[in-house]
C-alpha cells in the first residue's frame, strides 16, 4: 500500500499523513490489533471488570461505587478519545488503578482471604462489627 494506497491518490494533500489515531479507542483497537485484539480487549476492559462490579461483596459497597465511576468514564471516553494503553495519560492510569483493585479483591473474596479483606477495607468496622465471612458482619462478643 504505502503511497500507492488509494487514499493518497483521493486526498489532495499530505494531511493523511498527519493523523496519529482514530479518536475512538475502539476503533484504535480494532485497526492495530484485528478483530481478535478487539475481542480480547473488550473481555479484558468491559466483560471481566462489569462481572467484578455486579458479583462484589457486601463489604465493598463503599469502595466499588467509586472505583465503578473511574471505570465507567474511561470506558465512556474511549468512545470520543483513544486513551487505552497509553502509558502518558493519566485517566488510563485511574481505569487501570480501578481494574486491578476490584480484580484483586474479588479474587481474595472466591479464595477466602478474609483476613486480607477486613484489612484492607474502605472504611473501618463501626460498632464493634467485625468480617467474619464474605460479606457477613457479626456483632463482637
Amino acid at each position: 500500500m504505502g503511497y500507492n494506497s488509494p487514499i493518497f491518490q483521493t486526498a489532495k494533500t499530505l494531511f493523511i499523513q498527519q493523523i496519529g489515531h482514530s479518536h475512538s479507542g475502539y476503533i484504535e483497537i480494532l485497526l492495530t490489533t484485528g478483530v481478535i485484539g478487539l475481542f480480547l480487549a473488550l473481555i479484558a476492559l468491559l466483560i471481566m471488570p462489569y462481572y467484578r462490579f455486579v458479583t462484589a461483596i457486601p463489604a465493598d459497597a463503599l469502595l466499588y461505587p467509586m472505583l465503578f465511576s473511574i471505570w465507567l468514564f474511561g470506558m465512556l471516553q474511549n468512545l470520543s478519545e483513544s486513551q487505552f494503553f497509553s502509558p502518558d495519560k493519566q485517566s488510563w492510569i485511574f481505569v487501570v488503578i480501578a481494574i486491578v483493585i476490584v480484580h484483586t479483591r474479588h479474587v481474595a473474596a472466591l479464595r477466602g482471604h478474609v483476613g486480607w479483606l477486613q484489612s484492607t477495607a474502605w472504611m473501618p468496622m463501626r460498632g464493634g462489627t467485625r468480617l467474619t465471612s464474605l460479606g457477613v458482619h457479626t456483632r463482637r462478643a
